[in-house]
C-alpha cells in the first residue's frame, strides 16, 4: 500500500536509503563512492529530499519498504526501495504514484544513478545529458532525464 510520508517515517527512510546504498552500491560504485553516497542519509538536506512537496512510502503491513518524492515542478527527487524488497515492482508503483501527484506543464525530470537509469527509461524517460558531479568531494557520473507530461 502506498501512503503519504510523514515526519514519523523519516528514520525508516534514512535506514532504507543508507542500507540500500551500502548493499547494492558496491556492485557498480567504488567503496569511496558508496561511503559518500550513503552518508547523505545523515545530512540535514535529507529531510527535504524525502518530505518536502510530495513524498510517498510503500508499506507492507506496517513496514516501510520504499519511498519516493517529487517537487511541484515535476522533479523526482528520490526513489529508493529496501534492498531486500527489490525486484517486486515497488519502485515502479512509487514512480507512478509520484507522477500522478503533480501535473507539470514541462513534464517530469530526474537525475538518475546507474541503478535508477534503466527503471526511468522503462517508464518513458530519456537521457538529456550525462554529467559528473561531486558529493562530499567524491566524483559521480549521473544522468539528467526527462519524461513528457502524461496525457
Amino acid at each position: 500500500m502506498i501512503t503519504p510520508l510523514t515526519p514519523t517515517d523519516l528514520s525508516a527512510c534514512r535506514a532504507i536509503y543508507r542500507n540500500t546504498v551500502r548493499a547494492l552500491g558496491p556492485s557498480r560504485y567504488s567503496p569511496t563512492q558508496v561511503a559518500a553516497w550513503s552518508a547523505f542519509a545523515d545530512h540535514d538536506d535529507f529531510v527535504d529530499f524525502v518530505l518536502h512537496d510530495h513524498g510517498f512510502g510503500y508499506r507492507d503491513h506496517d513496514a516501510l519498504l520504499g519511498f519516493a518524492s517529487i517537487a511541484v515542478d515535476g522533479y523526482i527527487k528520490s526513489l529508493y526501495v529496501a534492498a531486500e524488497a527489490g525486484r517486486r515492482g515497488i519502485a515502479s508503483q512509487l514512480l507512478h504514484q509520484v507522477m500522478a501527484a503533480v501535473d507539470p506543464v514541462a513534464g517530469y525530470t530526474t537525475v538518475a544513478s546507474q541503478f535508477s537509469r534503466p527503471l526511468f527509461a522503462r517508464h518513458g524517460f530519456v537521457v538529456e545529458t550525462e554529467e559528473t558531479t561531486l558529493y562530499n568531494e567524491v566524483s559521480f557520473v549521473r544522468w539528467r532525464m526527462r519524461c513528457p507530461r502524461q496525457q
